[in-house]
């Protein structure tokens, strides 16, 4: 029997073929490993099932010795029909009880003995000479068995997280990231952008005209257990190429007319209602989102809003301080308390400049290295007030501003390749009083 391979359709269905939403630059994604032994085809078809609601690819082998050397590290699922196959090969492969040939399975590898109820006897058997194997009686144990395969997918992935974080209300936070993530778009990598900003309103406002048609945070604040990558890949809004998580925010729920636009197009609204959005209700669901954007896509771009959990922190690659360059003095930046935070960490400036001041000598006096500076631009206030935020990417005088920034994001700017770190911190100049002084707070 030839080696079958079982992805999830756009459907939810499990179908023979290729991974959807390939990408387009960097050759094919790790994918999470997943190997049934078994010829029969009912028991087959109930484990794809299984396995296409867990956003996993899996390969069906007839034969232990054929599918021993593609397992790897991943899941072997052994089905009662091949038990005695299976014995017999582990006989054949050594004393380590893990090995299904002479080639063995990989160390971090695990096994699982499926079956009917009838067989459920000898798969405990089985499961007892086999120290760490666990046993899945299907159907009944199908919930069981989709949640252990579904942590195969939400374990860090290879994606980049950028995480943007404003170091005060107002500095542009959203707008940097907004833009940020859709030039990752239009530079062909699969990006997303993800609202964790507890205190907003919703990115809708700034990015589409038009209700979101697709998954929002209304729809999984209340949610509970892992999500398959594949199917938010699926399910997330586009909007010019790139993929949102956000809440609905503005159309149809009043935002967009109490929307006005901060210094930079801020997240700032005048007048808007002040209760927190639907993200600022998420909890783990959070972190669960962004561990299978990260599986999903290359480039997944957080708007952290004035900042986010620290269990949210600890997924990001790189962290972008925001720092609105005309309220620098009144932050009191001084003390070095954003470069203390760990990781890659930049400053983004973003504004007008203070008189006898410049962008790197803020970033210095934060303590940080200066990613880049993105000062007002008309046109992108009046585009995120017209909720067409995203579209502004593509003019000459935003996209130049946007490059560095993305240069530390993407997957070939891994952080320690960014721009070069300021100086040492007894040596890291400040922003001269004169610079600062008359500055509006």
């Amino acid at each position: 029997m030839k080696e079958q391979r079982f992805v999830a359709s756009s459907s939810g269905t499990s179908e023979p073929g290729r991974r959807p939403g390939a990408r387009q630059r960097g050759g094919p994604r790790r994918q999470p490993s997943c190997h049934l032994l078994t010829a029969d085809t009912a028991h087959t078809d109930l484990v794809a099932l299984i396995a296409a609601a867990a956003g996993v690819e899996l390969s069906v082998h007839a034969e232990a010795s054929a599918m021993a050397a593609a397992v790897g590290d991943g899941v072997l699922l052994v089905a009662a029909d091949m038990l005695d196959s299976f014995a017999a090969a582990a006989d054949h492969g050594g004393s380590s009880p893990w090995a299904a040939s002479s080639g063995g399975l990989g160390p971090g590898a695990g096994v699982v003995f499926t079956g009917a109820a009838a067989d459920q006897a000898r798969l405990w058997r089985a499961a007892a000479l086999h120290p760490g194997a666990r046993v899945a009686v299907l159907p009944e144990a199908s919930a069981w068995l989709g949640e252990y395969l579904g942590a195969l997918t939400t374990t860090d992935g290879d994606g980049r997280v950028a995480l943007f974080v404003g170091a005060c209300g107002g500095a542009g936070t959203t707008t940097a990231a907004a833009l940020t993530a859709a030039a990752a778009a239009r530079a062909g990598y699969d990006a997303v952008l993800v609202d964790a900003d507890a205190a907003g309103a919703g990115l809708w406002p700034l990015l589409g005209t038009g209700p979101a048609d697709g998954l929002t945070w209304e729809d999984t604040v209340d949610s509970h257990g892992r999500i398959p990558p594949q199917q938010l890949l699926e399910m997330l809004p586009s909007v010019e190429g790139l993929r949102v998580m956000t809440s609905l925010g503005g159309p149809g729920t009043g935002a967009a007319e109490t929307f006005r636009p901060g210094p930079y197009v801020s997240r700032a609204r005048q007048g808007a209602p002040s209760a927190p959005g639907a993200a600022g209700r998420l909890g783990p669901v959070l972190r669960e989102v962004l561990a299978a954007a990260a599986r999903a896509f290359e480039v997944v771009v957080v708007d952290g809003g004035r900042g986010v959990p620290q269990q949210v922190r600890e997924l990001a690659h790189t962290t972008l301080h925001v720092i609105p360059a005309e309220r620098v003095a009144q932050l009191g930046l001084g003390d070095g308390r954003l470069a203390s935070r760990g990781g890659h960490a930049y400053a983004v400036v973003t504004g007008r400049l203070p008189t006898g001041a410049d962008s790197p000598s803020i970033a210095r006096h934060a303590w940080l290295p200066l990613a880049g500076h993105l000062p007002r631009i008309p046109a992108v206030q009046r585009a995120g007030a017209d909720g067409r935020l995203l579209h502004t990417v593509a003019r000459g005088a935003v996209a130049r501003r946007i490059a560095p920034l993305l240069s530390v994001c993407a997957p070939q700017g891994s952080g320690a390749d960014g721009p070069t770190a300021g100086p040492p911190l007894d040596d890291a100049p400040s922003v001269s009083p004169s610079a600062v002084a008359g500055v509006n707070p």
